[in-house]
């Protein structure tokens, strides 16, 4: 027979921190994309849609994403109506909203910030475009990625960027220029630097936590030098032997402009970069 042998506090015990609700964040990141849709269409022509991303409407890549989309939605047993849906949920696509809404609050004042074409986000592996609004040059090309457990997934990032800039760059089918009259168009770039922004899930949850006060905070900041420093050590770890000479020029561009980045974030404060 068992015995009581006394009462049992279950208080002491340590409860399980519940899980983070990334789903809850879903419509606040499809509101604030949309609201910087709409502050860049109306300043540069309407050059993004609904999501942040550069439009396009050639027949045959509208056709070739269609296919593409297809294609990944059989292989999950799905329509692509389905595999859409999906994919709005998944914590990578997550990522590269949140990752753009950063960069808008960090960069907004002087750089432009927007999420790549479906074309070059499929094809040439680049989520972000960030432009130079004095210059009108686009800097770089930003590749996401989330980790699937604490670490930050940078290392395999790591390979494949070397490998982009062994090729000579990034390239963007749908990069952006300014036209002589006034505002924006596409134009197919190449010889771009290509960068990872790395995030772990505890990243993105202090982002999407961060982004829904609507306003800079500790964690924006955290999130900023942490991003930054990446950056840092990943230009420091270019090799500059044998690359392309217009790599080569754009590196040094974006170092110029990535300076100008840091200096403007902190404003003669002092926050760890």
């Amino acid at each position: 027979m068992m015995k009581i042998l006394g009462h049992i506090n279950l208080e002491n015990f340590p409860t399980k921190k519940p899980a983070f609700n990334f789903e809850k964040y879903q419509d606040l990141l499809s509101n604030r994309l949309s609201f910087l849709a709409d502050k860049v269409n109306n300043e540069f022509g309407p050059i993004v849609d609904s999501g942040g991303s550069v439009k396009f409407s050639d027949g045959h890549d509208l056709n070739l994403i269609k296919i593409q989309e297809e294609t990944w939605a059989k292989e999950q047993s799905l329509s692509r109506e389905d595999w859409l849906r999906k994919k709005e949920k998944n914590k990578g696509e997550m990522t590269e909203k949140a990752i753009t809404l950063l960069l808008d609050e960090i960069l907004g004042e002087d750089f432009l910030v927007v999420r790549a074409s479906s074309f070059d986000d499929y094809n040439n592996g680049v989520d972000n475009v960030i432009l130079d609004k004095r210059t009108g040059n686009v800097v770089c090309g930003f590749d996401d990625v989330i980790s699937r457990d604490k670490d930050d997934g940078s290392e395999k990032k790591n390979e494949k960027i070397k490998r982009i800039m062994s090729r000579g760059g990034a390239k963007l089918k749908y990069g952006l220029n300014f036209k002589e009259g006034g505002g924006l168009e596409t134009k197919e770039l190449k010889n771009l630097p290509a960068f990872y922004l790395a995030l772990s899930k505890d990243d993105l949850a202090l982002a999407l936590e961060s982004l829904e006060k609507g306003r800079p905070d500790e964690g924006v900041d955290k999130l900023a030098i942490k991003l930054f420093n990446s950056i840092d050590k990943q230009i420091k770890d270019i090799d500059r032997e044998n690359l392309d000479n217009n790599l080569f020029f754009n590196i040094n561009e974006f170092e110029h402009s990535f300076f100008n980045i840091k200096k403007r974030f902190l404003k003669s404060e002092d926050k760890g970069i």
